[in-house]
């Protein structure tokens, strides 16, 4: 089955709330300027599970069955919110969330980056699978607010307006999967005295990279000036105390350039004015800009809630032209990249001989 194949009806809606009331002294939840400055743009994770050979065997009731994994799937998510109460809450547009038990809706899930998301997704889990202690704690009331007690939001991000606004282009998504052989070929190849054991996102990232901007060459009949913009996860980078286990959005776009000038850490006005100085950047029809997120590492395929992991996760297409999204196989070395670029130029680009040497594009999946 490939997976534009894939067609998903939704047959129930239901808002789930909170298994106990939020205290009231958590009624509030402050976004921090990061959360501020985070374009309103929802990318879904998808989660396949096998059926098990059990079932198969035994002939088992699957109506009964799915009732049966829906109705522990919507107490545990129940139990979850209690632990992360904001996601049940409203958002107040870019000031903060009223935490008022609102409830989360049962058929999609709307939460920050993909470091909360993974949290989000365990601590969800683990409360499927009645473990009697669970890996992840309950989540304290300063793991939500100490971004925003961090790095304050900003007057200038409280407009109703949104923040960015992208232009609308007929954009294409396509997953293009590196195996683990071929990653290992690729880092090879790029290897160099300057750079002798580049990362799997390094090579990866830069040959998609490459090969966009050759398509886009093509297309417009003369070389436009390119710029790849790299979203990284700060929490272990930043070397500030209370970050590593922040929730929310904690992004910056490159690790070079918060060593070499923000070693001593970062304030509200200097985040400000560099992401302003992004969205201008991104905003320039000068320059084709791309950018570029890794969810590498998260460890979403060991979600299991009581049947098993998955045997493949994947997202669906981005709002935005030129976006690059890395996340990994089932074997945690390969590379799943779902692209999405402008018609005209992913017509090109997934005839790239170069990139098909590394990548197959919409591989099956069973």
């Amino acid at each position: 089955m490939a997976s534009e194949n894939i067609k998903v009806e939704i047959t129930h809606k239901e808002t789930i709330k909170p298994s106990s009331p939020t205290p009231r002294h958590l009624s509030s939840t402050d976004l921090s300027v990061f959360d501020q400055f985070t374009p309103e743009i929802y990318v879904p994770l998808l989660l396949f599970y096998p059926s098990s050979s059990d079932e198969e065997v035994n002939n088992i009731d699957h109506h009964s069955l799915f009732a049966e994994r829906s109705n522990l799937l919507k107490t545990s998510l129940s139990e979850a919110l209690t632990r992360f109460y904001p996601f049940a809450g409203e958002f107040v547009y870019n000031v903060s969330i009223r935490c008022n038990d609102h409830g989360a809706g049962f058929h999609e899930a709307q939460v920050a980056d993909a470091s909360t998301l993974s949290t989000f997704i365990k601590s969800w889990t683990e409360i499927a699978l009645g473990s009697g202690i669970t890996t992840v704690p309950a989540v304290l009331p300063a793991e939500f607010r100490v971004a925003a007690t961090l790095f304050p939001p900003q007057d200038f991000f409280s407009s109703s307006k949104p923040i960015v606004e992208f232009a609308e282009n007929k954009c294409v998504t396509k997953r293009f999967v590196f195996d683990a052989a071929k990653i290992a070929a690729l880092k090879s190849k790029a290897a160099s005295i300057t750079l002798p054991n580049p990362t799997r996102v390094e090579v990866v990232s830069a040959l998609i990279w490459k090969c966009a901007t050759e398509a886009s060459r093509s297309n417009l009949g003369f070389v436009k000036p390119s710029v790849l913009l790299q979203v990284l996860n700060m929490r272990k980078r930043s070397g500030q105390a209370m970050t590593e286990n922040i929730l929310g959005n904690f992004l910056w776009k490159g690790i070079e350039e918060y060593k070499e000038k923000y070693s001593n850490g970062l304030s509200s006005e200097v985040i400000f004015q560099s992401l302003k100085e992004s969205g201008n950047l991104l905003l320039k029809d000068s320059t084709e800009n791309y950018t570029c997120t890794s969810w590498c590492r998260f460890p979403f395929y060991e979600a299991n809630f009581g049947w098993g992991k998955p045997s493949w996760v994947s997202t669906h297409g981005s709002e935005l032209k030129n976006k690059i999204l890395l996340m990994d196989m089932s074997d945690g070395v390969g590379i799943e990249a779902s692209l999405t670029l402008k018609e005209e130029d992913m017509a090109i680009i997934e005839s790239n001989k170069e990139l098909l040497a590394y990548a197959s594009v919409n591989p099956t999946v069973i």
